[in-house]
């Protein structure tokens, strides 16, 4: 059967004769190829009948589904009898005799009425009632399935909820410390407002004052006026008559004398002149801090004071070429770096940072406006400065410990004079916030960052602007000085980080791979790596011999701010927003992170022998790790 299943038939065109037995011969009916009027009826017919097929079809689809379900019809399974389950087994075992003496007794028994209707109730199908059980079995898996599946959505979507839920009362929280902050500025101008409303008040008087004095003086100046020259004309009319009536001995008297009152009046006249001379070249107070425009100085600071521009060195020699650098202590430690003191500076952020060269002492700088001093070892304010009209950014000590240079947020950069406690230079050409400062080795320059794009080097020298550096397309976030050496390196928003020769203020290399803004960017100080980080928190290590990347991560989603080499070179800290300290070991690339900050941390610095690591940021605390 298989085989006649499987072959394959052909139709042919065959003509058959047939002799039927009578021998009466048929005739044969031809076959008309053109349909006949029924035949086209019944196409036109049929094509309507197609047509109304598909409308009703589309009316079926335009209905409800429970329509649609009720129009269908079903195919009702009834359960077999007992009478029908004996018969169907005797049939299909053959017992044809039993069946037969099986029918005969049932329909008697039934026709007597010996049998109950109880008796010939349906045969229970447990097969099928299994089945129906695994069917509702696998349609409930199913729906539990459904419902797994809902369940884990709701809590993906639950968790993606409640981790934007503590993003946003994070800056909820930010922003209410901002606006706390900014209450508090508002309240302090007020208050500073009032102090100076009597003081006001007072020289308003005393301008009223004078202006009435003024207008007396002026009255009474006139009045002598009037009568000196009464007294000329009658003088000068005295002295012809007496020409006149005098004899000629007498006459080189008279002479005599009006030459004596001319001189009189004219060396009265020249007391006066040299009075106002001296009054309008009436020399400041000593006191009186100098400030700084362009090139233009307009208090001399020192009396050596020169016109001549500094020079950078032409070969100046890195000792740490040669020299081998202490190991830094998260390396020798067990564990690393471990918090050891902290305490509060400031009331506000702090944004900047530095230890002194020279002696165990730190300075802070705040947006309070103001720098600070304070003891390494005991943490107490040693010194403090105010002067800025903004936020201090930056704070970098002299090389010799004896001069300290703030950049701010109201444009200026100022020099301050530790022995003499005060600021002595003021540069002020910046035209935007200046964010960052650095010096030169040799302390001769000093180099600031702005928002303006530029970057300026100041001799303190000749107290004027060496140089500009342009070439950035948006604000210079951060500047840095190679260590012994011309070369100073500069992080900008435009995304990228720059190496300058500060002799004659060309761009000698710039690094791209940042897709966002850089904060901050610094190099070993062997000068044979370079670090930057972006606010999105990718960090880069730049070979600076051979121009390339080689190392790259990325520690976001929070900014980081700061970036420091320990001495050595090996170990890299960076300051983040989110409040810890992530410490890299630029061998084996292993991240440690160190929590002890309750507000992004803003500045970082090593200690000269790479034995503790400081730390500040917007919670005004300053954190020593050792």
């Amino acid at each position: 059967m298989a085989e006649e299943g499987d072959s394959v038939h052909f139709l042919q065109d065959e003509v058959i004769e047939y002799e039927h037995e009578s021998g009466f011969e048929y005739d044969e009916l031809e076959i008309d190829d053109e349909p006949s009027e029924d035949e086209e009826n019944l196409d036109e017919n049929f094509e309507e009948t197609i047509r109304l097929m598909k409308e009703h079809k589309s009316n079926l689809k335009e209905g409800s589904r429970e329509k649609v379900k009720a129009s269908v019809s079903k195919v009702t399974e009834w359960p077999e009898v007992i009478e029908d389950f004996v018969r169907n087994y005797l049939l299909r075992m053959g017992m044809l005799v039993t069946l037969d003496c099986f029918q005969a007794e049932w329909y008697r028994m039934k026709e007597c009425g010996l049998l109950k209707e109880s008796e010939n109730q349906p045969l229970p199908d447990v097969y099928h009632q299994n089945r129906q059980l695994i069917n509702q079995i696998q349609l409930l898996h199913e729906e539990v399935q459904k419902y797994k599946d809902a369940a884990g959505q709701a809590k993906d979507r639950f968790l993606r909820l409640k981790k934007e839920r503590d993003y946003h009362r994070m800056h909820h929280r930010r922003v209410i410390q901002e606006k706390g902050k900014l209450m508090r500025d508002i309240q302090q101008l007020k208050d500073h407002c009032m102090k100076y409303e009597n003081a006001l008040s007072k020289i308003q008087q005393k301008y009223e004052s004078t202006v009435r004095e003024k207008m007396v003086v002026t009255v009474e100046n006139n009045r002598l006026k009037q009568s000196s020259k009464q007294a000329h004309v009658v003088h000068k009319s005295g002295s012809h008559q007496a020409t006149e009536t005098s004899t000629s001995g007498s006459q080189p008297t008279d002479k005599k004398g009006d030459a004596q009152i001319k001189m009189a009046d004219k060396d009265k006249s020249d007391s006066i002149q040299s009075k106002k001379v001296a009054v309008e070249n009436k020399q400041p107070s000593v006191t009186e801090p100098p400030v700084v425009q362009g090139d233009k100085t307009k208090t001399d600071l020192s009396p050596g004071k020169t016109s001549k521009m500094s020079a950078f060195p032409a070969g100046l020699p890195n000792p740490y070429k040669t020299l081998v650098a202490p190991k830094c202590a998260h390396l020798t430690n067990e564990g690393g770096f471990t918090l050891k003191s902290s305490h509060t500076a400031h009331d506000y952020g702090i944004s900047g940072l530095c230890l002194h060269p020279r002696k165990t002492a730190y300075v802070t700088a705040s947006d309070d406006h103001t720098w600070r001093m304070w003891s390494l070892t005991r943490n107490e304010i040693l010194m403090s400065g105010k002067g800025h009209k903004d936020w201090v950014g930056g704070v970098q000590i002299h090389p010799d410990g004896e001069l300290l240079a703030s950049c701010s947020g109201d444009g200026t950069a100022k020099l301050w004079n530790f022995r003499e406690g005060r600021c002595v230079i003021t540069y002020t050409d910046h035209q935007q916030p200046v964010w960052d400062c650095s010096w030169h080795s040799i302390g001769s320059f000093l180099a600031t960052s702005s928002m303006d794009h530029t970057v300026k080097i100041w001799d303190i020298v000749s107290e004027r602007c060496y140089l500009t550096l342009r070439g950035h397309a948006d604000s210079v976030n951060s500047v840095n000085f190679l260590a012994y050496s011309n070369l100073l390196c500069t992080s900008s928003a435009d995304k990228t980080v720059s190496l300058w020769d500060a002799r004659n203020g060309l761009c000698v290399q710039t690094y791209y791979g940042h897709s966002h803004s850089c904060n901050s960017a610094t190099s070993t100080l062997k000068n044979d790596l370079l670090v930057s980080a972006d606010c999105f928190g990718h960090v880069y290590i730049w070979d600076i011999n051979g121009n390339q990347s080689l190392y790259d991560n990325d520690f976001g989603p929070y900014s980081i701010n700061k970036v420091s080499f320990d001495p050595c070179g090996e170990v890299v800290a960076m300051a983040s927003s989110d409040g810890t300290i992530k410490v890299m070991n630029v061998i084996t690339s292993q991240v440690d992170e160190l929590k002890g900050h309750t507000d992004a941390v803003q500045d970082i610095a090593f200690a000269q022998n790479g034995s503790f690591l400081m730390s500040a940021g917007n919670d005004g605390v300053v954190v020593n790790w050792m």
